[in-house]
């Protein structure tokens, strides 16, 4: 059984001079801006790319289950069939209804039952 799972992609215009080019150290903003009443920028709601097909699998912590008789899901590790989806270290995912952040980079993985390739992501609890 497959899950549906939203990647939450910043907004990719902070941080970039005019002409895309990156200027290390500082966040540079659009000229169209917005500001709250404080003069803080507010961030605009990042892209939401909706991406189905996705086995999910429990992360655990790494607490002594014996101790507590318990282990907590701190996030999820998530396979998909497809190879290199594009999946980014600074995208948010939401999972089952709560917002994760990408620990590495997507990476390949091979089913060691089948052979079949897929794409592997480890996401973390955000909070």
């Amino acid at each position: 059984m497959t899950e549906s799972i939203t990647i939450l992609r910043p907004n990719p215009d902070v941080g970039l001079l005019p002409g895309g080019d990156e200027l290390p150290g500082e966040d540079v903003l659009p000229d169209d801006a917005a500001f709250d009443e404080q003069g803080n920028p507010v961030q605009e709601a990042p892209e939401e790319i909706v991406s189905e097909g996705w086995a999910v699998a429990p992360l655990t912590a790494e607490e002594d289950s014996l101790a507590t008789g318990q282990q907590a899901i701190v996030g999820f590790t998530l396979y998909r069939r497809d190879l290199w989806v594009d999946i980014r270290p600074d995208d948010r995912v939401l999972v089952r209804g709560d917002v994760y952040a990408v620990t590495a980079p997507a990476a390949a993985w091979q089913n060691p039952g089948s052979g079949r390739r897929g794409t592997v992501v480890v996401v973390r609890r955000v909070g």
